[in-house]
C-alpha cells in the first residue's frame, strides 16, 4: 500500500488510465483511476475522469455517484453538472437533466451550450414554450450562436410557427453555411409543404455533401424527388435511407406514400405497417398512418 501512495507510482496509474481510455478499454481505465483515488481520495480531477469513463462504459449509476461526490466538495463544478445532465438525458430523465443545467445557469451564464442543453431538455418534455423562452434568453446573450438559432427554429416548428422557423434556420446558415442539420431542416420543410422545391433540393444536396452517409438527409432527398415527380428516383433513394436507418417511421411512411402514387398498393400498405412498428418515435404519426392504411383498404375493397 505504501508503494502505491508514492507520487511516481500514482502517476503511472494515472497515465495507464488515460492510455486505456484512448484504446477504449474503459474497465481497465476505471481500475487504474480507482487505485489513484484509494490513495488520494481528494483528487477531484481523477474522480472526474473516473466518472466520465464510467459514463462511457454505460455504468451510469456508478458515474452519478462519483459526479455527486465531486459536487459535494466543488459545488460549482460545471463539468460534473453537465455530465449528470447528459446521463439523465440518456436515461430519459429529462426533468432531472433540466435541473442540472438550471443549476449551472444559477452561477454561470457565459456558456451558450448550457442554454441549448436546457432548452432541448424542455423540448424532450414537450414544453416547447418553455424551450423557446430558454433559447430566447440564450440568444439575448449569444445572438451569433448557431446551435441556439437552430434549436430556436426547431422549437418554432414544434409550435407551428413556420415563418419564424424559416427565419432562424436562415440565420443559422448565415452564421454557419456548413450547418448540415439546418440546411436539411429547411430543405425538408420546404419539400414537405411542396414549396420552393428547387431551393429545397439545393439545400439538401449541400447537407448531403457534408454528411454523405446520413440516412435522414438521404430521406429528405427522396422526399424532394417525390414532390417534383421523380418517383422512381424517390423509391431508390428512400430504400437507401432505410438501409442506413431501418427503424425510422417517417422514412417508411414516405416510402409508402411514393408506392401509393405508383399504384403499388400492397407495397404501400407494407411500408406503412412498418412505420407503425416505430410510431412512438414520431408524435402524431400513428393516427396519420393508420388513416392512410384504412383509406387504402377501403379503396381496394371497392
Amino acid at each position: 500500500n505504501m508503494s502505491i501512495q508514492e507520487p511516481a507510482n500514482l502517476d503511472i496509474h494515472r497515465r495507464l488510465g488515460f492510455l486505456y481510455i484512448e484504446s477504449k478499454q474503459y474497465d481497465r481505465a476505471i481500475e487504474e483511476f480507482r487505485i489513484v483515488l484509494t490513495a488520494k481520495p481528494t483528487d477531484v480531477q481523477i474522480r472526474y475522469y473516473l466518472a466520465v469513463t464510467l459514463e462511457e462504459a454505460g455504468r451510469y449509476k456508478e458515474a452519478v455517484e462519483e459526479l455527486k461526490k465531486i459536487i459535494a466538495v466543488d459545488p460549482k463544478n460545471i463539468g460534473a453538472f453537465l455530465h449528470l445532465g447528459f446521463i439523465y438525458s440518456k436515461e430519459g430523465q429529462h426533468t432531472d437533466a433540466a435541473k442540472m443545467y438550471e443549476e449551472i445557469l444559477s452561477f454561470e451564464k457565459g456558456k451558450p451550450e448550457v442554454y441549448v442543453y436546457l432548452g432541448v431538455s424542455y423540448m424532450q418534455l414537450k414544453d416547447y414554450k418553455k424551450a423557446e423562452g430558454i433559447f430566447s434568453e440564450g440568444l439575448g446573450l449569444f445572438p451569433n450562436d448557431a446551435e441556439l438559432n437552430f434549436n430556436m427554429a426547431v422549437a418554432h416548428e414544434k409550435t407551428g410557427r413556420f415563418e419564424d422557423m424559416v427565419k432562424y434556420l436562415r440565420r443559422t446558415i448565415e452564421i454557419n453555411p456548413e450547418h448540415a442539420d439546418a440546411l436539411n431542416y429547411l430543405g425538408y420543410s420546404y419539400a414537405d409543404k411542396g414549396i420552393n422545391l428547387e431551393e429545397a433540393l439545393s439545400l439538401i444536396q449541400k447537407a448531403l455533401k457534408l454528411k454523405p452517409d446520413n440516412g435522414y438527409i438521404i430521406d429528405s432527398i427522396g422526399w424532394v424527388y417525390f414532390k417534383i415527380g421523380k418517383h422512381e428516383e424517390a423509391v431508390k433513394t428512400l430504400q437507401k435511407a432505410l438501409s442506413i436507418v431501418n427503424n425510422d417511421p417517417v422514412i417508411y411512411e414516405h416510402l409508402g406514400d411514393v408506392y401509393l402514387s405508383q399504384g403499388l398498393n400492397k407495397d404501400a400498405l407494407n411500408a406503412w405497417e412498418n412505420a407503425l412498428k416505430f410510431h412512438e418515435k414520431e408524435e402524431g404519426l400513428k393516427e396519420r398512418v393508420e388513416k392512410k392504411i384504412q383509406d387504402l383498404k377501403l379503396k381496394i375493397q371497392k
